[in-house]
């Protein structure tokens, strides 16, 4: 099966004519929407056909969605739409959304970015990882070992952040 435009890609006479005097902001606004849409076998052969000639072939689809169409006597922008609910409404029962609202996790507060101008320095900043909490770190080592502490907590992999937080053993600072 293929997918499908009822309301074909390019409008013939007789789709103009069956859409009215609105038929280009329908196809433009309609065209490519799920309500328009649908599988058949018969792609190639019904490509701009009028709805009468599809419907018959849509009778004998068997693909239910499909073989629904046969019953309409004409395709038309509130077909369309009514259809687009209707596809909706199935899927949101089949792919159900978060059942919990998304909290955006709270802000990091007194953070300062660390300067590579400025390694030596004894400043302190706070970081804040997740559920880990506040961390303290006075420099750019210090804040990649917490980082890398962190990420192993969390069964993470850091290979390059650990290689270079093994560099504080050899060149203490």
């Amino acid at each position: 099966a293929d997918v499908e435009h009822i309301m074909p890609q390019t409008l013939t006479p007789q789709w103009r004519h069956d859409l009215g005097t609105e038929a280009d902001r329908i196809h433009s606004r309609w065209l490519h929407t799920p309500g328009n849409l649908t599988l058949s076998a018969y792609n190639q052969s019904l490509a701009n056909r009028t709805f009468g000639e599809k419907r018959q072939h849509y009778a004998r689809s068997n693909i239910g969605m499909t073989r629904e169409l046969a019953s309409l006597e004409r395709w038309s922008e509130a077909e369309i739409q009514r259809r687009g609910e209707s596809m909706a409404e199935i899927a949101s029962k089949i792919w159900v959304g978060p059942i919990q609202p998304y909290v955006a996790p709270p802000a990091s507060v007194g953070t300062r970015e660390l300067s590579p101008e400025d390694p030596g320095s004894l400043f302190y900043t706070h970081i804040l990882e997740g559920n880990f909490g506040l961390a303290r770190v006075s420099n750019w080592r210090e804040l990649v070992d917490c980082a890398v502490r962190t990420s192993s907590q969390k069964g993470v992999a850091f290979a390059v952040l650990e290689q270079i937080a093994g560099a504080k053993d050899q060149n203490p600072g």
